[in-house]
């Protein structure tokens, strides 16, 4: 049994000019980014979705976000901005867009007892819809080894500067080099525009769990030649 994460308290990083480029994130950055993400996504609606209790939202959501980041650490695909981490993109890459289910249980079992039962199943069957969509944007003609945007977050003092597209661009130059695609989900409809700025077309929009839950947009972007 762990402790609950630390509470997440405002951000700490004074205004600074825009960074010139993305950098890796490293071991010594995840609790600064767990922190940032968690003020990112405090309002998300898939979030206030799967933990509909603000009390309990405050409590998991740091702990979702060490796990997303423990998942994607291991391919070296994380990126942030700033000496101190002002967000972070999680990127998993070619032909490691499924996280293998092991991998997942190992890293989510520790705090399963956390979740209950409502929000436990609202998470399986949304991650398993999102899973299905995933695959099918590609059987229907895009290019299968692409890379996958699992999340995308700055804190909110220090958005509307440019670093969502800072934290992509490493990944976005490299796919086009690469001749590969990039896929991503994402549950606000203020989103959208930002990403198709950056390349990114709707494949879907749809309410996610079976139409009972926010509305959902999956979005893919062709390589740039």
């Amino acid at each position: 049994m762990r402790d609950f994460e630390p509470p997440v308290t405002e951000s700490a990083a004074v205004a600074e000019a825009r960074p010139a480029a993305p950098r890796a994130l490293r071991a010594a950055d995840h609790r600064n980014a767990v922190q940032a993400l968690t003020r990112a996504f405090r309002d998300d609606p898939l979030m206030c979705y799967i933990w509909p209790d603000d009390t309990m939202r405050r409590k998991l959501l740091p702990i979702f976000m060490r796990g997303a980041i423990q998942l994607a650490a291991p391919y070296r695909e994380c990126f942030t901005t700033g000496e101190t981490p002002l967000g972070a993109a999680l990127w998993l890459p070619p032909g490691k867009t499924k996280l293998p289910l092991p991998t997942v249980l190992r890293i989510m079992l520790p705090d399963i007892w956390r979740w209950r039962p409502g929000p436990l199943r609202r998470f399986a069957g949304i991650l398993d819809e999102f899973d299905k969509k995933h695959r099918q944007a590609f059987h229907n003609g895009g290019a299968r080894e692409h890379w996958y945007l699992m999340l995308l977050g700055v804190d909110p003092p220090h958005q509307g500067r440019g670093l969502g597209g800072l934290l992509m661009s490493d990944v976005l130059t490299r796919a086009d080099s690469e001749g590969r695609a990039a896929y991503l989900e994402t549950q606000k409809a203020k989103n959208v525009p930002f990403y198709e700025k950056h390349g990114f077309a709707v494949v879907e929009q749809f309410n996610c769990d079976a139409g009972r839950g926010p509305e959902c947009w999956t979005m893919l972007r062709p390589a740039r030649r």
